[in-house]
């Protein structure tokens, strides 16, 4: 390779995909979509964060990264984060002011997304992508690419969600949860993991840290609302970009459950 080509590769911005949600439980659709964006963008990243609220997340970033690492996604792109769909944590390790922020999405989730033109014909921070000559860096512009909803079988029955496959779980006879481990993870080592969380769930939430999970999402309210791409009225859009299961915009309150 001539050096001026050389130069020319090493100068060109890399695109940053990354797949962001809760992963309450890891499963054969969210291997999907990462294997996708992986085949599109050359590269990908899973971006979770710690937060846990039972019953519909239950398990730690730790135990996810166990599970993901079971199901073939590898160690070094499962990325920790406090908010999965602005992760920060992963893209400062980028050059913002050439390279390229992808999320992959699905479309109830883009739907969900503020992009295109603000009423006074400013532009969202977040837009559809539309290739990467139309790309602007990180620093001006992210994206969201669709990837439709993946569907695979368990037991024969169709499944999209995680919330499906915890209900099968909690339900299912010894066998049937030992096959189930088996088809998602490929042996058995994770069983204990899941078992614990699924079958003998705890009360705590936490944000990942000592914080109750209600003062937390009430000062990210607050702090939400300041922020310039807010709408105050899209609680839905709150939930998904601060990862939190449920939204409690008092202490106290009885919190609101969501479906994955």
């Amino acid at each position: 390779m001539r050096l001026v080509h050389l130069f020319e590769a090493l100068n060109q911005p890399k695109i940053v995909a990354v797949f962001p949600g809760r992963f309450q439980l890891f499963h054969h659709g969210h291997k999907q979509v990462f294997e996708a964006l992986k085949q599109e963008f050359g590269d990908a990243y899973l971006a979770t964060s710690n937060v846990t609220a039972c019953p519909d997340s239950p398990f730690t970033f730790e135990e996810k990264k166990q599970l993901a690492i079971a199901a073939g996604i590898p160690s070094n792109r499962i990325v920790l984060t406090k908010q999965p769909y602005r992760p920060t944590e992963l893209t400062e390790q980028f050059d913002a002011s050439k390279d390229i922020l992808v999320l992959g999405l699905s479309t109830k989730d883009a739907s969900r997304m503020p992009n295109g033109k603000r009423p006074d014909g400013t532009s969202y921070y977040m837009q559809k992508w539309k290739g990467v000559k139309h790309a602007k860096p990180m620093n001006e512009h992210g994206y969201f690419y669709l990837i439709p909803t993946k569907t695979f079988k368990i037991h024969n029955k169709d499944v999209t969600s995680a919330s499906e496959l915890r209900e099968f779980y909690k339900t299912a006879n010894e066998d049937a949860r030992a096959s189930l481990i088996l088809e998602l993870y490929g042996n058995s080592d994770v069983k204990s993991v899941v078992d614990n969380k699924l079958l003998n769930p705890i009360t705590e939430e936490t944000d990942g840290s000592d914080s109750p999970l209600t003062v937390v999402a009430s000062k990210k309210w607050r702090d939400y609302k300041k922020h310039p791409d807010a709408d105050p009225g899209d609680e839905e859009w709150f939930e998904k970009i601060f990862d939190l299961p449920y939204l409690k915009r008092g202490i106290g309150k009885k919190p609101k459950k969501i479906k994955d």
